[in-house]
């Protein structure tokens, strides 16, 4: 046995003893948490989150920074482990602490339907894929704007460190800082009320499921790594395919001289007609009813539409699924290029001749020590996440597939 208290591992062999003490079995949140799931895996984790969450420990090395969501959703869940020699599944259940503001997926059904009809437009070669049902009108945005109209990471995170202050040399003010008067109100600025209408009109779809897709292939000549974006929208009420076109044609158009390359030209595939920008963008776009496609990549956007002729997947609350083995190449070649890290000798970052020795650099953190531990990982080949919300829980299916 193992302990990182001296009461536990005290309280444990004390219970083996057989003396009278109170076993966890016996608490009321392990007891609802093992009654909730199913037969035990290889390995069980049962975890009471209510005492987990007030740990400085937990607090300070989660990773995942979501405290303050496990704390006011979860109150226990188990983890059951269960390995074979090609995959091993983690089945998860979460219990809800509040399952009343909760129960929207098990009041709903159609919104978890509404995930099994984006997950179907998945293409078998996608990289990484994620899709969930209800999404923000703020999910939208970030996925249609943000990575395929003008593809960033988002602000700059707010600096912790105070400005650096010059006490012997700088300008402290001027003489007609005498005459600015600080007892006195400004005026503030008139707020512009003009709502954003790519914002306005997906608002207004009411959308049921969102699905992103990314893609990393080399360009022709092995140099360098092109990455490729998708997003599809399944809504409640129909699109207005001219306004879409209109919407996105002018916020491509302001980016360029007189919109040059900034007219939409269509293109047949089968029954289905998409459309492209005509100039350098390689913006596509495909509206039917419902269904709204935006991608940066024409060829992407076609292999989504090859799997709009398909049956529903499964349906889920979130689904997610990164073909690791195929990615971690493409991602530390890229990550090389963009750290300016060189290539790698001998499966070591200090065996490269430019590098010197260990001690003369300092690994880079995405090339190095990320791709460090993608190589470690090597055999697996794909991570995928399922959940179902049930009301009073949450149901999650974490998959590794191994390669052979």
């Amino acid at each position: 046995m193992l302990a990182t208290r001296e009461d536990l591992l005290a309280g444990a062999l004390t219970l083996l003893s057989g003396k009278g003490m109170n076993p966890l079995s016996g608490e009321g949140w392990y007891t609802k948490a093992v009654a909730a799931a199913a037969k035990p895996g290889d390995l069980r984790m049962v975890m009471n989150l209510d005492a987990i969450v007030a740990t400085p420990q937990f607090r300070s090395y989660w990773i995942q920074e979501n405290v303050s969501e496990i704390k006011s959703t979860y109150s226990a869940g188990v983890s059951d482990l269960f390995r074979t020699p090609t995959e091993y599944r983690e089945e998860r259940v979460l219990l809800l602490k509040d399952p009343q503001s909760h129960s929207e997926a098990a009041s709903n059904p159609d919104l978890e339907a509404s995930v099994g009809q984006a997950l179907r437009l998945v293409p078998s070669g996608a990289g990484f894929y994620e899709s969930w049902a209800k999404p923000s009108t703020d999910d939208l945005m970030q996925a249609i704007s943000t990575e395929i109209l003008s593809p960033h990471f988002g602000p700059r995170p707010v600096s912790k460190l105070a400005p650096n202050v010059s006490i012997s040399e700088g300008s402290v003010g001027s003489e007609s800082d005498l005459e600015v008067r600080i007892d006195e109100v400004r005026p503030a600025s008139p707020a512009n009320k003009e709502e954003n209408p790519l914002k306005t009109i997906l608002a207004a779809a009411d959308a049921s499921a969102l699905l992103k897709i990314k893609d990393t292939q080399p360009t022709s000549d092995g140099v360098f790594v092109q990455t490729h974006s998708a997003v599809a929208v399944i809504a409640k009420n129909a699109w207005d395919g001219d306004k879409v076109r209109e919407i996105l044609q002018r916020s491509v158009g302001n980016m360029t001289s007189a919109r040059l390359g900034a007219t939409w030209a269509p293109h047949k595939q089968g029954a289905s007609t998409y459309y492209q920008l005509d100039g350098l963008s390689a913006l596509s776009l495909y509206v039917d009813q419902t269904l709204l496609l935006v991608s940066d990549s024409p060829d992407m956007l076609q292999s989504l539409l090859a799997g709009a002729a398909k049956p529903p997947d499964k349906g889920a609350w979130y689904a997610s699924r990164l073909e690791h083995k195929r990615e971690s190449g493409n991602f530390v070649k890229m990550m090389r290029s963009i750290e300016g890290a060189g290539p790698t000798y001998a499966g070591s970052p200090d065996r490269n001749p430019e590098h010197g020795n260990a001690s003369s650099r300092q690994p880079k953190f995405f090339s190095d020590n990320i791709g460090s531990l993608s190589r470690t990982l090597a055999r697996v080949e794909s991570e995928s996440i399922e959940v179902h919300d049930l009301g009073d829980r949450e149901v999650q299916t974490v998959r590794y597939r191994w390669a052979e």
